[in-house]
This record gives structure tokens, C-alpha cells and sequence, in this order.
């Protein structure tokens, strides 16, 4: 029923904002994410999930596509990645976390693209998203940090809920719009543990190369 809903309510909004591929930006039917010429050129990039699940490789075309999610407004491509990654999440877990953006860049942006991505999770695995467990305290720009500095950044830039008990005992899927050097994940990954979850996994739309096993 909530498929049937949500198929209608992207066929209503394609006759008032007709719908884009998120990689080309070209018109693209109702019901696609991606164009089937982006896709073919897509494939290439997919990889193989590992301790963090993956739909792509950080790599030619699947950059254009997390720019759109990022700055454009371009949720398409956090569907696309949603739909390849939902079977590998065919285990029990209790909850979706994303990863927690500022408030000043959410002002900015008008959304979290993590949070997005977690939606389009929960539309398709039906686990619950719960948004308040990570917070963010400290908004400086991680691309702008060195590797190290990233690492340090990070474990300060969030803090978990300790005392609500919604991390208590839960399997989480952390996630998050691109794994890069793997700081933030980390850092929220030791937030949750320390919050009592039981096991916590990280699912991306892309990550960079080294960090492929």
C-alpha cells in the first residue's frame, strides 16, 4: 500500500515538476531514477559491499550524481542508490540513522541528503528511520580538512543521545550520502556503540577507491 502511495505521488508531482535524471539532467519518465544511458555508463562504478555497503564507487558519473543530491536538490540519485543497495539489507536491523547535518548548512540547503537516502531506505527495507539519535554540534566543512584533520574534526563534530535508550540494544545502518576517508562514519559508528547499540553497519550512495577491500 505505502509503494502504491508513493508511485502515485511521483506521477502527480511529474506533471507539475517533470522529472530529471540526476546525472545528465535530461526529462526522464515518472517512475526512473536515472536515465538508461546514465545507468549503462553507472554500472561501471558499482562495487562490491564489504563491511560498508555501497552502491558505487566515488568515480566518473557517480560524481555528477551526488552533486545533484548535495547542492541541486537532486533526491533522485539517493532513490537509484536506495533501490541497489535494499537487498543487501535483507538482515534484522531496527533502525535507520543518517548521518546528522548542521543546522546552518540545512538552512542552507533546505534538507539533509543523508536523511534522504534514509528515507528511500525505509520506503523499501520498511525499517524505521530515527532521526535524533546523532546530533550535530560542530558545523566546519570536513572537505576542507586534510585527512587527519578530518579525523579529529570529527570525533568532535557529533554526539549521540545517551539517555533516551533509542540506541540501546538496536542493530543501526548508519547512513550517509559518500564515504570518503571515513572519518565521520567512524566517529558516529563509536557515538552509537557508546549509546548501547548492539551492532551498527554503514550504508553510502558512493565511496572513494581506498576504501574498497
Amino acid at each position: 500500500m505505502t509503494a502504491d502511495i508513493n508511485s502515485a505521488k511521483d506521477f502527480l508531482l511529474d506533471i507539475f515538476f517533470p522529472n530529471r535524471c540526476p546525472v545528465c539532467d535530461r526529462f526522464i519518465m515518472w517512475n526512473l531514477s536515472v536515465c538508461e544511458d546514465c545507468e549503462s555508463r553507472l554500472s561501471k562504478y558499482r562495487c562490491e559491499s564489504d563491511d560498508i555497503i555501497s552502491a558505487y564507487r566515488y568515480a566518473g558519473s557517480v560524481l555528477d550524481g551526488i552533486y545533484s543530491l548535495k547542492f541541486a536538490g537532486g533526491r533522485n540519485f539517493a532513490k537509484h542508490c536506495a533501490k541497489i543497495i535494499a537487498p543487501a539489507l535483507a538482515g534484522d536491523f531496527d533502525c535507520i540513522v543518517p548521518v546528522p547535518t548542521g543546522k546552518k548548512r540545512r538552512r542552507k540547503r533546505g534538507y539533509n541528503q543523508a536523511e534522504i537516502f534514509a528515507e528511500y531506505l525505509s520506503q523499501i527495507t520498511t525499517i524505521p528511520v530515527k532521526k535524533n539519535i546523532l546530533k550535530r554540534v560542530i558545523e566546519t566543512e570536513q572537505h576542507l580538512l586534510s585527512e587527519t584533520e578530518r579525523k579529529a574534526n570529527a570525533e568532535n563534530s557529533y554526539k549521540a543521545d545517551k539517555n533516551s535508550g533509542q540506541a540501546a540494544g538496536k542493530r543501526i545502518i548508519l547512513a550517509d550520502d559518500v564515504l570518503t576517508t571515513g572519518a565521520t562514519v567512524t566517529a558516529c559508528t563509536k557515538l552509537l556503540y557508546a549509546a548501547g547499540a548492539e551492532s551498527v553497519i554503514t550504508a553510502v550512495c558512493a565511496k572513494t577507491q581506498k576504501n574498497q577491500s
